[in-house]
């Protein structure tokens, strides 16, 4: 009997150290996630490690890592989805910012086919990426972004007059449109894909 009260304590016992660590399972899995940049499985995993032991500087310094590396996934998707949400609207204007361009490079070309017209379509053109404005103000970067482009169109816009007649120094507009597509690069550079 006293045999086997011995064998059951120390079965108790050696099941007891079997069972790993909680805070070495959670270091391992949060490590091994960070490696495969699954980041939101990372953050979880290092923010239990922390519980198990809060003042790991390991854990802590891993967290950031992590956290840091999920908002550059968040932002490269942002990005992609604010591109889809800006594409028609974008290549409806280059169209019109390429005819009054073209037109004003060369004055002997055939003006566009209605400058009253183009107004209209451009004054509509700001005012729906106003309101796409609105969908992307909490993020920074593409809100910087997309006043660009609003700003490349009022200059174009502010250069034509209600008579239908062109005053354009397209310049303006220019520089603003180049400078969208510049931070369109730099910030797909900032992010990860």
């Amino acid at each position: 009997m006293k045999i086997l009260k011995t064998l059951i304590i120390l079965s108790i016992l050696l099941s007891a150290c079997s069972k790993p660590d909680p805070f070495e399972n959670s270091m391992r899995k949060g490590k091994d996630a960070l490696i495969a940049k699954n980041y939101e499985e990372a953050v979880r995993m290092f923010e239990i490690a922390l519980i198990e032991s809060p003042q790991e500087e390991n854990a802590k310094i891993l967290l950031n890592q992590s956290q840091d590396g999920l908002k550059k996934v968040e932002a490269a998707r942002e990005l992609e989805k604010y591109q889809e949400d800006i594409k028609i609207l974008l290549a409806e204007y280059e169209v019109i910012y390429k005819e009054f361009v073209d037109y004003e490079i060369d004055r002997t070309k055939l003006p566009p086919v209605n400058f009253v017209l183009g107004k209209g379509k451009l004054e509509e053109y700001i005012n729906d990426a106003k309101l796409l404005s609105n969908q992307y103000g909490h993020n920074k970067g593409i809100s910087e972004l997309h006043s660009l482009l609003i700003q490349s169109m009022e200059s174009l816009y502010e250069k034509m007059d209600s008579k239908s007649v062109l005053r354009l120094n397209s310049s303006l507009a220019r520089t603003f449109l180049t400078s969208y597509y510049s931070e369109i690069e730099e910030i797909k550079k900032m992010t990860v894909k």
